[in-house]
């Protein structure tokens, strides 16, 4: 019976849990989280020259390509590399459809046949430089921006070059048989005979 007083007595103080209770937990040292690792950017797999140029291609004929991301325009055309993705842009200057090589061509030798094609086409790409100097002039008068110069592969550049200097001469021949056969009277020259010279073209 004094056992029960005791007890109810210590109870009632606080010193023993009473019963049905739990005792407050033991503080615990804080769990320690790791910081999130950032994740790892997956490289994008490096196009090949035919894919590249079917992407192009197919995105020219949906009229699409100006849509694209510029990321996705840029590794389209340095996967064809400056000179093919040029004509591929002379071939859209001029209306005519993209160049695509075989399915079964070898890159070497896919760019093989496109440099055969882009250096025997020459009016070609005097026709796409008159066209973005149409472009030049009409973006100077709206105010906006002007489109990005033209890239000549170094054979297309002399090739240019050297059929300039061909009508030039022919100018002059015609220019010196002209003062021999009328005593100085000027011969007049076709205007398509002469050409302004090579220079930055935009």
């Amino acid at each position: 019976m004094l056992a029960r007083l005791v007890q109810v007595a210590l109870r009632f103080g606080g010193y023993t849990p009473a019963r049905g209770t739990t005792p407050p937990p033991e503080p615990r040292d804080p769990v320690r989280v790791p910081a999130p690792v950032p994740a790892c950017p997956v490289p994008r797999r490096e196009l090949g020259l035919h894919t590249a140029c079917v992407r192009y291609a197919r995105a020219v004929e949906a009229r699409t390509w100006d849509d694209k991301l510029p990321r996705d325009r840029e590794e389209i055309l340095t996967a064809m590399g400056p000179d093919l993705s040029s004509w591929q842009r002379v071939l859209r200057l001029t209306r005519r459809p993209p160049w695509r090589p075989g399915d079964s061509m070898t890159a070497p030798a896919a760019l093989t046949l496109a440099r055969r094609a882009w250096t025997s086409d020459l009016d070609s790409w005097e026709a796409a430089l008159k066209a973005i100097d149409s472009q030049v002039d009409i973006a100077a008068r709206l105010g906006w921006d002007p489109p990005a110069p033209l890239h000549l592969p170094v054979d297309v550049a002399n090739a240019l070059a050297a059929r300039r200097r061909a009508a030039m001469e022919r100018v002059r021949r015609r220019a010196r048989r002209g003062t021999v056969e009328t005593q100085g009277a000027p011969v007049p020259v076709p205007e398509d005979e002469v050409s302004p010279p090579l220079g930055p073209r935009r």
